[in-house]
């Protein structure tokens, strides 16, 4: 690497060796380098509203990470990420979809109202607009209280913002003019020798018709067919890594499909070919809502290890009369990853599949394990999916996150 992409007049380079891992859960092997953009952050004013002693640096990392030293010696981080593509109030609803314990609380910063604070146990995120793309700040409650970090989030509400195209992080990097040779035994070579559907179907409800919905446009992606890929995705759909919260999101046809559709024969290249599409069961009290797009549905193709994930979200839809769907999603890691991908800092997900409002006790209703005392479930032998509890941590990106 350049050390002109590792340091610049304006950017005090972290030094330290406790960085973040690549994307393929290995240990980083280049230099830092400075985050291409400050977001609008004064590390300065940070350590004067915080209290902390030094200020070790900033590097760009699975986010732009800044550190500080206080005085007992423990090193704090706050993070910054990007979101694009989505406006400020879609920003915040992909945020609060996640599966928040109790204690969450979020909504309008009291003195910067078009700041949007969230909080829990274990996080505080500041999601601050006024730029190209909404800029989520986390760190830990231990590190500073909302309050201190006031005049620091009222700063990056008012600086002036980069004229530079932003670049989504995790920096996802995937040379989309370059396409490997589909591998015998691999999922793209299974999809590609699949016979093309000369008179496919018009319309996929869900949940019913998400696999065909899904393998019709893996096969358009192994055929090389960027029109048919294109088909069935939606106009607001995202591609990014494959993790529900959209991590490193972005329009997916701002080229045109391109890179995704380069991204899903990479990551079906890698997959062995005997591996099965899976779709989590719905639960019956939200099917309405999954069929008229109220609620996403996720299906995932992953390795035998739950490493390598190839991702899809679905929204349904009414086109006239008939229930319908498109693809809202499209998610893949790059490489191959070695190692269970963490994520610090970022909110947890939302579930696998939709939840309906918990009634614990209630016969005509299914308690999710865990979240009732075990007096009062009741069993319903119409609902054995086993995906309701995940167990995943919520800074990892892996099989388990969805139901495996």
């Amino acid at each position: 690497m350049e050390s002109a992409e590792i340091s610049s007049p304006a950017c005090s380079l972290y030094a330290g060796k406790a960085r973040d891992t690549t994307l393929q859960g290995s240990p980083p092997a280049s230099q830092a380098r400075c985050c291409e953009t400050d977001f609008g952050f004064d590390a300065q004013l940070v350590a004067r509203s915080c209290g902390f002693k030094t200020y070790l640096g900033g590097s760009e990392e699975l986010a732009c990470v800044h550190r500080f030293e206080d005085d007992q010696g423990h090193v704090r981080e706050f993070r910054l990420t990007p979101i694009l593509d989505l406006a400020f109030e879609a920003a915040i609803a992909l945020h609060e979809q996640g599966e928040f314990g109790e204690s969450h609380q979020a909504g309008p910063a009291p003195d910067q109202p078009t700041l949007w604070i969230s909080t829990s146990e274990t996080h505080h995120w500041a999601l601050i607009p006024g730029w190209s793309a909404t800029r989520r700040l986390s760190w830990e409650p231990s590190a500073c209280a909302v309050e201190q970090m006031g005049p620091v989030l009222a700063a990056m509400a008012a600086a002036p913002p980069t004229q530079d195209a932003i670049t989504p992080l995790p920096r996802l990097e995937l040379d989309a003019a370059r396409d490997a040779p589909i591998e015998a035994g691999s999922l793209l070579a299974r999809y590609a020798a699949a016979p093309r559907d000369a008179d496919p179907p018009a319309h996929y409800p869900l949940p019913r018709a998400a696999p065909a919905l899904v393998e019709h446009t893996l096969r358009a992606a192994a055929a090389g067919d960027l029109d048919a890929f294109t088909s069935r995705v939606s106009p607001a759909a995202r591609f990014g890594l494959p993790d529900r919260r959209q991590l490193s999101g972005r329009a997916l046809l701002s080229d045109g499909g391109v890179t995704a559709m380069t991204a899903v024969r990479r990551s079906a290249n890698r997959l062995a070919s005997q591996l099965e599409l899976r779709c989590p069961q719905i639960d019956r009290r939200m099917l309405a809502a999954v069929r008229t797009g109220d609620e996403l549905m996720w299906c995932v193709w992953a390795s035998d290890d739950g490493l390598d994930l190839l991702v899809f979200a679905l929204r349904g839809r009414a086109d006239g009369a008939q229930a319908d769907a498109m693809i809202e999603y499209v998610g893949a890691f790059p490489q191959r990853p070695t190692q269970v991908l963490r994520v610090p800092g970022e909110p947890p997900p939302m579930p696998a599949r939709p939840r309906p409002t918990l009634a614990c006790g209630d016969p005509h209703a299914v308690d999710y394990p865990g979240q009732c005392p075990q007096s009062e479930r009741e069993d319903d032998e119409d609902d054995d999916d086993d995906d309701d509890d995940d167990g995943a941590d919520d800074q990892t990106i892996d099989a388990a996150e969805y139901g495996r």
